[in-house]
């Protein structure tokens, strides 16, 4: 069963968010992700429609986009109606990467506290219910870690994951990339490329 997951991202200035959610899409192909919602928690508009054009590349336009300011609906609303629609307990994982002023409307919200606890298996805040396990990647770790070449130089030249990385001078540090795979369910999978890479290298 793919897991559940809303991604909330601060989309603006670098690439890595980009990296990210293009990553999540493609995990959602290979059936191991369903992508429930995105939100955007800057007020950098420009961001929401980058969300949108990632979105519509790989043919998922009916995924809701909310934003913290935007010409999109509010991310708090967008946020409780995928939580609210998602089936079962504890199904969903919220991936925040960058500003948590929407996760930190979502607890403050009527029923908000209580809706996380029956809803989501994990996140990646270090601030959360206890009830609610998380995981919490550190400057340390996507410092040294170099992405974006594979997308540069492999990717068709219509998808806006490559052209993201060209405009962007090629390869970043992962941080928002390293949080989308920091998902427990995945964590094997990801330290064994991981052992490959280093091994090629």
């Amino acid at each position: 069963m793919p897991e559940r997951i809303i991604i909330d991202t601060d989309m603006s200035i670098d690439v890595d968010d980009v990296g990210a959610l293009c990553l999540a899409h493609a995990l959602q192909d290979r059936n191991k992700a369903e992508i429930l919602a995105v939100t955007h928690n800057t007020g950098l508009e420009q961001g929401v429609g980058a969300v949108s054009v990632i979105n519509h590349y790989f043919g998922r336009d009916d995924i809701p986009i909310g934003a913290y300011r935007g010409p999109v609906p509010d991310a708090l609303t967008v946020l409780r109606q995928a939580l609210f629609n998602a089936p079962g307990h504890r199904t969903v994982t919220i991936v925040a990467i960058g500003h948590a002023l929407n996760v930190l409307a979502l607890l403050k919200s009527p029923g908000g506290l209580d809706l996380v606890k029956r809803k989501l298996t994990s996140d990646a805040l270090s601030r959360w219910p206890v009830e609610v396990p998380t995981v919490f990647v550190s400057f340390d770790i996507g410092f040294w870690v170099r992405v974006g070449g594979v997308l540069k130089t492999g990717a068709p030249v219509n998808s806006p994951c490559r052209q993201a990385f060209v405009d962007f001078c090629g390869v970043v540090d992962d941080w928002a990339i390293r949080v989308r795979l920091g998902i427990p369910r995945w964590r094997q999978e990801v330290e064994q490329a991981e052992r490959l890479e280093e091994h090629d290298h």
